[in-house]
């Protein structure tokens, strides 16, 4: 096993390292349920658009409604299709708004087209379903979670235990959220809200819409008798966040450099993707951690506590929004693309707001020094994790120190212009190893074959020395 030595800075103990545990920035999985849950279809059609609408009962934890998908044709003679579904009863299935005969199991919904579509055609199915949502039993507890708010978590392939979808990354589309809950809740989710509609009979309807390309893992409901916090970026993105009232003075003040942090990823990587940004206060993790939902962070309530304690979860999942949103990896084998790049990403928000030598205490403590403390004499391999280590230490912390030796490396010229160069070539898209390898080579004179190799499809261990 090779040890690449980077000389850094070392300047005392490191005042974000001790924040909150490491762990807290890492979704979290129980190892007692593991499973891997798979549609085992072929994928032969193109999701462009999905409205999803439903009402959803509080008291009864009972949710109703339909997805309107705008589909595209990817084969000639296409005859059917197939989405993912857990846990809830199909009513219906309509194709074209004509009714259309369907066959639901414990996984999928596959539907019987009226017609056969060729190559490029596009059609609509509509899907009515309705029940009580269950959590997914692989350990990741995906789903819709009726705690003190009620909130939507999908990471990695839980999309289908509340609506209808075929879930998996590489089907980016855009969406329309159309929500009935009891008048006295505030529904927050992807995108910009359109319209709020009182029915006049105890409920509202809350219409947001998703402008941006959206994984299904990406998509979000949170809702509660929340209060909003408003800001802007550079005048021009709204960042709307939702919050307990209780905790509303408390979020002002730790949401305050959020701005801030907006305006030195955009320096760094490119503008901002996105119409909008914000974060939704609730259960997730417990309450200790938190979703890089698109456009709407989920964020434990425990993170709020007046004193600027969460600020480190805030900017990684806040870093998210360039890398693992807008940028998606295409499979889970390149999951380090997001959580790396967002832990990195933790490190460039220090060194932009408290200057380089604050950057290499951080990468050294509360990066490559926690990772080499819970890796112990182990080795792990970033590339391709098993199913129930996509969001361990290796992903996150070890990714991270891969790019600081990749930064060593280039130089600082060099290697930002190539973040940017990727986030602009692969803009709401998604990726792989390889098209990051590929950008990052144009910017160095060295073959990095050797280099991807050994850390990131090998065995290798990074090795500050101070």
């Amino acid at each position: 096993m090779k040890k690449l030595c980077i000389l850094i800075i070392a300047i005392g103990s490191s005042l974000y390292g001790q924040m909150l545990p490491r762990e807290y920035f890492h979704k979290q999985i129980s190892k007692t349920a593991i499973e891997q849950i798979k549609a085992d279809s072929i994928h032969s059609y193109d999701a462009l658009h999905y409205e999803i609408t439903m009402e959803i009962d509080p008291q009864e934890k009972f949710i109703s409604g339909n997805v309107m998908a705008n589909l595209c044709s990817k084969e000639n003679g296409l005859s059917q299709v197939s989405y993912e579904l857990v846990g809830l009863n199909v009513d219906s299935v309509f194709v074209d708004a004509i009714p259309a005969n369907f066959v639901q199991d414990s996984l999928l919904i596959t539907i019987d087209l009226n017609s056969t579509y060729d190559i490029g055609e596009e059609f609509t199915t509509q899907v009515y379903y309705s029940g009580y949502p269950i959590l997914s039993s692989d350990g990741y507890a995906c789903g819709m979670h009726f705690d003190n708010a009620i909130w939507t978590y999908a990471d990695p392939n839980g999309a289908r235990y509340w609506w209808p979808c075929y879930d998996h990354p590489w089907d980016k589309t855009t969406t329309k959220m159309i929500v009935t809950v009891p008048d006295s809740l505030v529904v927050a989710s992807n995108g910009l809200l359109i319209e709020t509609i009182d029915n006049g009979d105890g409920t509202v309807t809350y219409n947001w819409q998703e402008n941006s390309q959206i994984a299904t893992y990406l998509v979000s409901l949170a809702i509660y008798e929340y209060v909003e916090i408003n800001q802007t970026f550079n005048d021009t993105i709204p960042i709307q966040s939702f919050v307990y009232p209780s905790h509303y003075d408390w979020a002002v003040n730790d949401f305050q450099n959020v701005p801030l942090m907006m305006q030195i990823y955009s320096d760094l990587y490119g503008d901002y993707p996105h119409e909008k940004y914000g974060m939704a206060e609730c259960a997730v993790f417990g309450g200790n951690g938190a979703m890089e939902h698109q456009t709407i962070t989920s964020l434990g309530h425990n993170l709020i506590d007046g004193q600027q304690g969460g600020e480190m979860i805030i900017t990684h999942e806040l870093a998210h929004q360039w890398f693992g949103d807008c940028l998606t990896p295409l499979t889970w084998k390149d999951v380090w693309l997001s959580e790396g790049f967002a832990v990195y990403s933790e490190a460039l928000y220090v060194e932009g707001k408290d200057g380089f030598a604050a950057f290499t205490n951080y990468v050294k403590t509360s990066i490559h020094d926690y990772y080499k403390n819970w890796a112990g004499g182990s080795v792990y391999r970033i590339y391709d994790p098993p199913y129930h280590q996509y969001f361990y230490p290796y992903e996150y912390e070890k990714a991270a120190s891969v790019l600081q030796m990749l930064r060593f490396m280039l130089g600082d010229e060099n290697f930002f212009l190539a973040l940017k160069d990727y986030f602009q070539t692969y803009k709401h898209s998604n990726v792989v190893t390889s098209d990051f390898q590929g950008i990052v080579q144009q910017y160095s004179t060295e073959n990095l074959d050797y280099f991807f190799d050994e850390w990131i499809y090998g065995y290798g261990l990074p090795n500050f020395q101070t």
